[in-house]
């Protein structure tokens, strides 16, 4: 007998209806579903960093696709490219390029200008030029002959393009001659730029096609120094006229040194001894009035001015009789005259700036007939 299924019961698909979609059930699939995307993220993001290819690179357009800087938007910045390795074959070490280039300075071939000020020496000068203080000197022999003494605030003094000298050209003079005298070759006066000259346009050396008053720079060129101060005897001081006023008359007799020395003035010495540059002396700085005294015991065979193209203003020149002198210049004031006798440690004079000077000092000098001039801080105590 064929019996029929049963009819369902719709109550009951309903109540199994009902406990499907709950809303505790539906809260759980929300929270998988959300918790998978979670995943399903993070996978995608660690893959696009670390596996390159496995994400997709579709968002970043393309090297060529790139806009370009318009013009005058902003600073052009070059573009960074790493040098090409050189093959495995190729002898050597390749060199990467500079990025920082040193540019050398130009030389000078023209001379330059310079105003003393205040404090200068022929030293400073020098440092501030590269040169050498001798090459000061004799770049302004007209100005200063050979006396580094004779500069003064205010004074222009011609700068040389380097080491070496200046000389003005005179009628008759000879190429050989001239180059000889600064211990050059014709040539290398011929073959510096600033001076413009040709061996073609010069002709005979001996009879040069140079106008008289050229100024002429001689590279390396050096000279010898003519010496202005000799030694004044006690019996003959009037050798010294040249120096000025203040020469004396025969002083004959009087007192003799002792043979050492002490300090004429306390102060900062600010140019040394110096043969090279023709400073036979030392520059002692001290305040304006303040008290010299004599470095030993003697006789006094100048005291008074100088002659301006000496530069040393008021002198006082002290014969000890054993020898020795010593000199004191651009004193502010003299408290000795002709032929006087002075004791070791007495005040001759103060401390000033008269003549050629930049500011107020001593300069201190010490001959000998025996040693020729010497360095004052050998001897002073």
């Amino acid at each position: 007998m064929l019996s029929l299924p049963p009819i369902p019961d719709e109550d009951a698909e309903l109540a199994d209806a009902g406990r499907l979609f709950s809303w505790p059930t539906v809260l759980r699939v929300i929270a998988r579903v959300a918790l998978l995307s979670v995943f399903a993220i993070a996978i995608w993001e660690l893959g696009s960093l670390f596996l390159p290819g496995w994400a997709s690179r579709a968002e970043t357009p393309p090297a060529a696709e790139l806009p370009s800087p318009s013009p005058g938007t902003g600073l052009d910045l070059a573009v960074f490219q790493l040098p090409e390795l050189l093959p495995a074959s190729s002898p050597g070490i390749s060199r990467f390029a500079l990025l920082h280039t040193t540019l050398p300075e130009r030389p000078r071939f023209e001379l330059t200008q310079y105003t003393v000020i205040q404090g200068d020496t022929i030293f400073g000068i020098g440092d501030k030029f590269g040169l050498k203080p001798q090459s000061v000197l004799w770049g302004n022999t007209e100005l200063l002959g050979d006396d580094p003494d004779m500069i003064r605030p205010g004074l222009v003094l011609k700068i040389l393009p380097e080491n070496g000298a200046l000389y003005k050209w005179n009628k008759g003079d000879g190429l050989n001659h001239v180059a000889a005298y600064f211990h050059v070759t014709p040539q290398d006066i011929l073959e510096w730029p600033g001076n413009h000259l040709t061996a073609e346009g010069v002709g005979d050396f001996a009879q040069p096609n140079i106008q008289p008053g050229t100024l002429l720079f001689i590279p390396g060129g050096v000279r010898e120094y003519i010496s202005k101060v000799v030694n004044i005897p006690r019996k003959s001081p009037g050798v010294a006229s040249y120096l000025g006023p203040g020469v004396c008359s025969a002083a004959a007799g009087g007192a003799i040194g002792t043979g050492s020395f002490v300090w004429p003035v306390r102060g900062t010495i600010t140019t040394q001894f110096s043969p090279e540059t023709n400073h036979p002396a030392i520059d002692i700085a001290a305040p304006l009035g303040t008290s010299v005294a004599a470095a030993d015991t003697g006789v006094v065979v100048y005291a008074g001015p100088t002659y301006d193209n000496i530069g040393y203003g008021n002198l006082v020149i002290i014969d000890h009789g054993n020898g020795w002198q010593t000199l004191y210049a651009h004193l502010s004031a003299i408290y000795v005259t002709c032929g006087m006798g002075v004791f070791q440690g007495g005040a001759i004079g103060a401390i000033g700036s008269t003549g050629h000077s930049t500011g107020p000092h001593l300069h201190f000098q010490m001959e000998s007939t025996q040693y020729g001039k010497v360095n004052p801080l050998d001897y002073l105590s």
